[in-house]
């Protein structure tokens, strides 16, 4: 019986065991079952809360993406506004040089014809005075020649003069006693 007495304590031991599990489990079924009910519920809540919050975060990223788009739209418009007036301001000063060249072109032109006709004058100026100057110096030769010519004349007459009978003195008579 001794060997009996070493099976009969682990059996009811497991008999009690088994009485206590069973009558536990009912328990830990239905603990379980709260338990995922509120595992479930509170994965609803917390699916619910993120699909809130995607839904929120879905109407803040469109109010923002539209209102980007509008400031975008309105910087682009501003900017083909600025280019526009700058291409008008550009080619209205582009006008007003085309003018201002159209006039310094007219002027120069101008300045060319009196500079062409100055340099005309200033040329027969030039050989005017060219002119007047070797008439001068011919006038001049001329007036020296005939200086020259004068001179050898009076000397030429000064010395037929001399050699002449009648331009002699008459010896000084000598006084008589």
């Amino acid at each position: 019986m001794k060997r009996f007495a070493y099976y009969l304590v682990p059996v009811l031991g497991l008999a009690v065991f088994t009485f206590f599990y069973y009558q536990h489990m009912d328990v830990v079924k239905e603990n379980e079952l709260k338990r995922k009910a509120e595992k479930e519920q509170a994965a609803a809540e917390e699916a619910a809360k993120k699909a809130e919050a995607q839904r929120k975060a879905l109407e803040d990223a469109q109010k923002r993406a539209a209102e980007r788009e509008a400031e975008e739209k309105k910087k682009a418009e501003e900017k083909a506004q600025k280019h526009i007036k700058a291409v008008a301001d550009l080619e209205d000063r582009i006008k007003d040089h085309r003018d201002e060249y159209e006039k310094q072109l007219a002027l120069t032109k101008a300045n060319e014809t009196k500079l062409a006709a100055l340099r005309a004058e200033r040329e027969s100026l030039r050989r005017e005075s060219y002119d007047l100057q070797k008439k001068i110096a011919l006038g001049q030769i001329e007036r020296r020649n005939a200086e020259l010519e004068i001179q050898r004349f009076v000397d030429m007459v000064g010395k037929e003069a001399d050699q002449s009978v009648l331009t002699k003195m008459p010896p000084t008579p000598t006084p008589t006693k």
